[in-house]
């Protein structure tokens, strides 16, 4: 029976950013960006407090005001705008893979889970596909979802990835898929709803021992950092 667990954007937010805040380069550089946010609040503020500060205090008009705040949100643009564009730049390649991973679904049958998203595949170049992870429950070697982050790591033989192109759903061609080696391990952030019903079907699918256990050794993750 095919039971597709619907996406839940909020996980995604909560368990996401829970994950970044714990990432050190990521820590390292988000005091740019903020430093930018202080300058643009600090020059808001200051501009209106010295424009203020010019005229006595019964010479202040409704015009005056507003003509105030839109100068101090004008010359405080500049300073957030950039702010945020680094903040975006460095959440995009410090929070990798997992920021670059959208549209995710996640679907399991009688015979193993199908998990799907839209983004880069070290293997395909900078633009977006559709990926698809596909695995068979009695392939699966391990399997577990870390509780702090919820993010389920999974691998075993014959776990395979295929790339499609995301506008026509067309597999690529001739080397349009490939497997999981033994030193690989899949990983995603659990972001759909009905976790628990999904922990109890795989673990009454797979082999015994396998739900908890961790990949001995050094694993390679899938999908790749940039």
């Amino acid at each position: 029976m095919n039971r597709n667990y619907p996406y839940k954007g909020s996980m995604k937010r909560k368990y996401y950013d829970k994950w970044l805040k714990n990432q050190e380069a990521w820590q390292k550089r988000k005091v740019v960006p903020y430093t930018f946010y202080a300058i643009a609040a600090f020059v808001f503020v200051a501009n209106c407090i010295f424009l203020l500060w010019m005229d006595r205090p019964q010479d202040i008009t409704f015009f005056l005001i507003l003509t105030t705040l839109f100068a101090g949100l004008v010359l405080g643009l500049a300073p957030w705008v950039i702010g945020v564009a680094f903040s975006m730049k460095w959440k995009s390649q410090y929070g990798a893979p997992f920021s670059q991973m959208t549209k995710e679904s996640l679907l399991t049958n009688e015979y193993g889970l199908e998990y799907g998203y839209v983004g880069k595949d070290w293997k395909w170049g900078d633009h977006n596909n559709r990926i698809v992870f596909r695995i068979r429950f009695t392939e699966i070697e391990f399997i577990d979802i870390d509780r702090d982050f919820n993010i389920c790591t999974l691998g075993g033989r014959r776990g395979r990835i295929t790339v499609y192109d995301d506008l026509t759903m067309q597999a690529y061609q001739p080397h349009n898929s490939y497997e999981l080696s033994q030193n690989e391990a899949f990983k995603f952030i659990f972001v759909f709803e009905d976790q628990e019903e999904f922990v109890e079907r795989v673990k009454s699918e797979v082999k015994e021992g396998v739900w908890g256990k961790k990949p001995d050794g050094l694993y390679n993750t899938i999908p790749r950092e940039p």
